[in-house]
């Protein structure tokens, strides 16, 4: 299964600057942003800051947190290569999730060619790179709480819930995600009598 969605990334380094990104909501706006704000030298300026190269000068706060992974990529790798890392890892990070969620909560030891299967089509599924794990990440994260749940979690299982919201957009997806968990927290509140 990683391999298949490493082979379907593989254009990105193949091909290097020549490969097709899409433009929609991708490079129109936020990675264009991002690639102003790592390129400016103020990423972790005051707020107040004015970054001159955008409409003759917007404060830093317009731009986002200095905690965003997708930013950091940039900021290290270069734009398209801080690009192609940010998709390599939003498509590990969903196979994994989905495998993990499948594999641990809702299929048996004994079905994993289908969790292997799912997770491989979840992997391959056209996320929008520059919302990091928002939608991609939820499988991770959701099996993260219900690992937590049950009362055998590990640091492992603390880790997704520490780095994920660096690497998406809670406005965009986690806001809801989070309000569901909480009718869950709420109804074993209730209902079964557990914190």
């Amino acid at each position: 299964g990683i391999s298949i969605v490493c082979l379907y990334l593989s254009p990105l380094f193949l091909l290097g600057e020549n490969s097709l990104i899409q433009i929609h909501d991708n490079l129109d706006q936020l990675h264009v942003q991002m690639k102003i704000l790592a390129e400016s030298g103020l990423m972790l300026g005051p707020n107040s800051t004015s970054i001159p190269n955008m409409l003759n000068g917007i404060p830093r706060s317009a731009f986002g947190t200095e905690f965003s992974i997708p930013i950091w990529l940039i900021y290290f790798f270069g734009p398209f290569y801080g690009y192609a890392l940010n998709v390599v890892c939003i498509h590990l990070v969903a196979f994994w999730g989905m495998h993990r969620l499948l594999s641990n909560h809702v299929l048996h030891h004994d079905q994993k060619l289908i969790a292997v299967g799912v997770a491989t089509t979840f992997g391959l599924l056209p996320f929008s790179p520059m919302i990091g794990l928002s939608v991609a990440g939820q499988a991770l994260v959701l099996s993260s709480f219900l690992t937590i749940r049950k009362g055998n979690a590990r640091w492992a299982d603390w880790l997704p819930l520490i780095w994920v919201p660096l690497f998406s957009s809670f406005a965009l997806a986690f806001i809801f995600f989070l309000f569901c968990m909480g009718l869950f927290w709420l109804f074993d509140f209730l209902v079964n009598k557990e914190l």
